[in-house]
C-alpha cells in the first residue's frame, strides 16, 4: 500500500505541474477559449439577468421534450449553457490550488490501485504505463466527448482538455508504472 500511496503522491505532483503549465503558460487560443467582443457588457447583463450562481440552458427544455417552440428556439439557436458565478471567485488563490492537487491526488491513487490489482497481466514496466495512459484516455475521452454530442459544445475546447489530460496520464503513467510494481506469483 506504501508504494501505492507514494506513486499516487508523486504522479499527482506531475500531473500539478503539467497542468499548470499547460494552462498557464501556453496561449489561450490553445484552449478554444474565445473573448467576448463586449465583456464589460455581457457581464452587466449576465449579472442583470441571472438571479444567482448556477448552471443555465437557454433555451431551457421542457419536462417532457414535446414543446414544439422550445425545438424550433433550439434549432434557430443561439443555444447556450452558462456556468455563472454570481460572486466572483480568485482565480488563483490557494484553495483553488489545494482542491485541484487533491483531485489530482485522488484519481492518481486510483489509478495506482488500479495497477496494483491487476496481478499477472502488467508484469513489465510498458504494459503498467500502457495501461495507465489508456484508461487515462478511457476516462478523458468518454467524459469530454460527451458535451460536443448531448451540449452542443463547440469541440475545439474539449480537444484542448483531452490533450491535457492525455499528456498528463502519459507523465502521470510513467511515475505509476515505475513505483507500483506488480509481484510475480510464486
Amino acid at each position: 500500500m506504501g508504494r501505492v500511496l507514494l506513486a499516487g503522491f508523486i504522479a499527482s505532483l506531475i500531473m500539478m505541474i503539467w497542468g499548470t503549465f499547460y494552462w498557464m503558460a501556453l496561449p489561450t487560443s490553445i484552449h478554444g477559449f474565445k473573448a467576448a467582443p463586449n465583456e464589460d457588457s455581457a457581464l452587466a447583463v449576465l449579472a442583470r439577468e441571472l438571479p444567482a450562481s448556477g448552471v443555465y440552458v437557454l433555451p431551457f427544455p421542457p419536462n417532457d421534450m414535446s414543446d414544439e417552440h422550445f425545438n424550433e428556439k433550439h434549432k434557430t439557436g443561439p443555444i447556450a449553457q452558462i456556468f455563472y458565478r454570481a460572486e466572483g471567485v480568485d482565480p488563483l488563490n490557494n484553495k483553488v490550488m489545494f482542491e485541484g492537487w487533491v483531485h489530482a491526488f485522488i484519481c492518481a491513487l486510483l489509478m495506482a490501485v488500479l495497477v496494483a490489482m491487476t496481478h499477472n497481466g502488467l508484469q513489465t514496466f510498458a504494459k503498467r504505463w500502457l495501461f495507465v495512459t489508456l484508461t487515462g484516455i478511457f476516462a478523458t475521452v468518454s467524459m469530454e466527448g460527451l458535451y460536443p454530442i448531448w451540449w452542443h459544445h463547440v469541440w475545439g475546447y474539449h480537444f484542448a482538455v483531452m490533450f491535457g489530460q492525455v499528456i498528463n496520464w502519459l507523465l502521470a503513467g510513467l511515475v505509476i508504472a515505475y513505483i507500483v510494481k506488480i509481484k510475480q506469483p510464486s
